[in-house]
């Protein structure tokens, strides 16, 4: 599958807007300046991590409704794009998956097409458990 063919699949799955990202829609972008601790030099050497750099800090719902309930259950992402004109760029994604919830990209768009035509608002709440399964093959 191509990453054109998985946007053109999202949203035929859950019809964004035409400006809209495709999953995690609705946020909020903040900028920052990253001072890290020191300790975490005894696991990584990556600049970004280990010195100051300004950066930019977006959080995020799974949903990709612009207009989905934050109160809602669901993923929740955090991204942040470290920016260092000495070193380029690099960003760190995280989201509040226990587990990702696919071994593929095809199952999961397979999962985000069983959560559109369940008529969810986008997001990977509980209520995916089973579709999980199915979309999965299992």
């Amino acid at each position: 599958m191509t990453a054109a063919q998985a946007v053109d699949r999202i949203e035929a799955a859950a019809p964004p807007r035409p400006h809209d990202r495709r999953l995690h829609a609705r946020g909020a972008v903040y900028d920052a300046h990253f001072v890290p601790s020191g300790q975490v030099s005894r696991w990584t050497t990556a600049a970004c991590l280990t010195a100051e750099s300004e950066a930019v800090v977006r959080f995020s719902n799974g949903s990709g409704r612009y207009d989905a309930d934050d109160r809602a259950r669901g993923v929740r992402g955090m991204a942040v794009k470290f920016l260092d004109a000495d070193k380029g760029v690099m960003d760190l994604v995280a989201a509040t998956f226990r587990v990702f919830p696919s071994h593929n990209p095809e199952g999961f768009i397979d999962l985000v097409e069983a959560l559109g035509k369940a008529g969810t608002e986008g997001g990977l709440a509980d209520r995916a458990k089973g579709k999980l399964a199915a979309a999965e093959g299992r």
